[in-house]
């Protein structure tokens, strides 16, 4: 697995061990790049525990929506 599929799990498994930092700083760089993942998907992924983080709202808020490349 390589590219962002391999930055997505990378990004999920960081949020699930509470590297929340760490974790944000890969879905920001997914959500501004070519990639599967779409800020809806972000969301209402239950993998990802930190939806409720302050920095994690604050990044959705500002990124449009975006459909699958």
């Amino acid at each position: 697995m390589t590219g962002p599929a391999a930055a997505e799990e990378r990004a999920r498994i960081l949020a699930q061990v509470g590297e929340v930092d760490a974790a944000l700083d890969e879905v920001e760089r997914l959500v501004n790049r070519p990639s599967w993942l779409s800020t809806h998907t972000l969301q209402l992924d239950p993998l990802y525990p930190i939806r409720t983080h302050p920095r994690f709202i604050a990044l959705f808020a500002s990124q449009p929506e975006r459909s699958p490349p």
